[in-house]
């Protein structure tokens, strides 16, 4: 139904026409609708590239560097908004790659912010586990420092390099 067609007084209140071919897009709508009557401020795009929040001495790492050439980058380390997705028991080889005890370590995905689709394999130690364990993390915001821990190339990967990520610190982001 679109606005138009919804009775006095109704259509005068917060309606938008949602039509589309499209869920995305429909969904997108409401999100704009929602943030504008609710008076929130619009989120920034950022990319891939301009993920890093900072960086101490040297280059600005990058989380597409971290991918592409994850030996080059070991070591450095970067800040960065993420969505909580899966959250598991560690790869033994990939926590142990990463110098950490895969008997006190959590698989953590995380997905860049705002929802691109890209997404980070990392492993939590500590605190920073102890964090994720949380029954209710699944789906929320968080900034959360990494540090590329390391190289994992396993069998069945095509030979391909794959990053050790490591969370250091993760809090939820703020209101």
């Amino acid at each position: 139904m679109t606005p138009s067609a919804l009775p006095e007084p109704i259509r005068r209140l917060q309606a938008i026409d949602i039509n589309s071919d499209n869920e995305a897009t429909q969904l997108q709508k409401l999100a704009q609708a929602i943030s504008r009557i609710a008076d929130l401020p619009e989120p920034s795009p950022i990319s891939v590239e301009a993920m890093p929040l900072s960086a101490k001495g040297g280059p600005m790492p990058s989380l597409k560097g971290w991918i592409l050439r994850p030996g080059a980058h070991i070591g450095e380390k970067m800040k960065g908004v993420f969505r909580v997705g899966t959250i598991a028991a560690p790869d033994i080889a990939r926590a142990t790659t990463a110098g950490l005890d895969p008997n006190d370590s959590i698989y953590v995905r995380l997905y860049v912010e705002p929802p691109s689709g890209q997404y980070v394999n990392a492993m939590a130690q500590g605190a920073p586990a102890s964090f994720f364990e949380s029954d209710d993390i699944e789906g929320t915001i968080v900034i959360a420092r990494l540090r590329l821990a390391g190289v994992f190339q396993g069998p069945g990967e095509e030979g391909r390099a794959t990053p050790v990520i490591v969370i250091e610190e993760a809090k939820p982001r703020p209101e």
